[in-house]
């Protein structure tokens, strides 16, 4: 199972709180946003029971008992929370196992193991008991890709901040941050921080996680009770009115997941992964010429983000179209040539081209690019089949 971290984009590759059964059982949230935004088809889904934002951060006695000992033990020693905090979380995830679900707070410590979107719920879920302020951040990194079925994954991550809970700003001199520790669950040479993601984004996250686990396990009702829940915490996000689609157009409403997906592109008209999904679904209806259309303006989009064009490249190339992952693979060399990956990529898109030299040359092209030995390995391999040289 892949490590699902956090916000979960979807591309169709083929054509306790309780959620109820009717749409106003899911409008019973004083923190939800109007639903009549998004038009939602409630009468093709059962209720679904979620969790609720106080048990996705709750521990158990024990857990909360052991941690505290742990805490209070550190901070009669003159050690600041933030820094104990950090120091028992690095002590938890050294015996962690990266399983691909998305658990709450007290699952993921008992059973040792989730996805790094397990980890930052658990960090929250530490901070809230001991009061450390604390933030989250977008990290752009390159994706991790799952296929399963007609559905390809692809995830992105935050970063945790914990903030020291002895600072006192000082007015007197200029201060740029506020001292803090960075929590990064799958830290990288090659990460780059994103955005602000504020609390109800977080949150929004989660619930997306579930939404797409249940998904690809072909449990619409579920997928849609959380994703509604995803969609009360953030409504500005594409990536979850795309779910949203997604589970719509798996129950045959093309009409309702159109409707959806204008909605999303009204908020990001250049969004690679909802264009794509929007000529699948126009395919899908027969409607080619719209389809074609829009598919001629994909490769007339210059994305600010390379990883989001390294998407739509994996994508052409899941799908065979080896020509079209080729432009992609060289436009994001060109752009960000420091995502060694790319290269490997290119490499196998030129490969289902019968193009063997031209594969050869961009492994040679990754080599200045790729500096973990595992990496330089696998490709010194692959050009001239020797993988003890680096």
């Amino acid at each position: 199972m892949i490590k699902k971290c956090l916000a979960i984009c979807m591309v169709v590759l083929s054509g306790c709180s309780t959620i109820g059964s009717s749409k106003d059982d899911f409008s019973n949230n004083s923190q939800v946003n109007q639903m009549e935004e998004i038009p939602l088809n409630y009468t093709l889904f059962r209720g679904n029971k979620t969790v609720n934002e106080e048990q996705i951060f709750s521990l158990t006695d024990p857990q909360q008992g052991h941690f505290l000992d742990f805490y209070n033990k550190k901070l009669s020693e003159g050690i600041k929370g933030h820094i104990i905090l950090s120091e028992y979380l690095t002590n938890y995830m050294s015996n962690f196992t990266y399983y691909g679900d998305t658990y709450i707070a007290s699952d993921a410590l008992a059973s040792r193991k989730g996805n790094c979107m397990s980890l930052a719920v658990l960090s929250v879920a530490f901070a809230k008991v001991v009061g450390v302020e604390f933030d989250f951040r977008e990290v752009i990194d390159a994706p991790i890709y799952d296929k399963q079925d007609d559905l390809m994954l692809s995830s992105t991550h935050v970063k945790t901040r914990l903030f020291d809970p002895t600072y006192t700003s000082d007015k007197s001199f200029f201060t740029i941050t506020r001292p803090a520790i960075v929590i990064d669950y799958f830290p990288t040479m090659r990460s780059v921080r994103g955005k602000h993601v504020s609390y109800a984004q977080f949150l929004s996250m989660f619930f997306r996680n579930i939404a797409a686990d249940a998904l690809v396990e072909g449990d619409i009702d579920k997928s849609f009770a959380n994703a509604v829940q995803a969609y009360r915490y953030d409504s500005n996000s594409p990536q979850v009115l795309n779910l949203l689609a997604v589970i719509h157009r798996r129950k045959g409403d093309l009409a309702t997941a159109e409707k959806i997906y204008t909605a999303a592109l009204n908020l990001e008209q250049q969004n690679l992964m909802l264009l794509n999904n929007y000529i699948l679904l126009l395919n899908a209806d027969k409607r080619f010429d719209e389809a074609n259309e829009i598919k001629q303006k994909l490769h007339q989009i210059d994305d600010p983000n390379p990883y989001k064009v390294l998407e739509q490249a994996d994508a052409f190339k899941y799908s065979g179209e080896y020509d079209k992952a080729v432009k992609l693979y060289e436009r994001v060399i060109k752009k960000a040539p420091y995502i060694s990956n790319t290269y490997l990529s290119l490499y196998q898109a030129y490969l289902g081209l019968n193009n063997v030299k031209k594969a050869k040359l961009s492994l040679k092209k990754g080599l200045d690019w790729t500096y973990l030995p595992v990496e330089r390995k696998t490709i010194k391999y692959k050009l001239y089949g020797d993988s003890n040289s680096i």
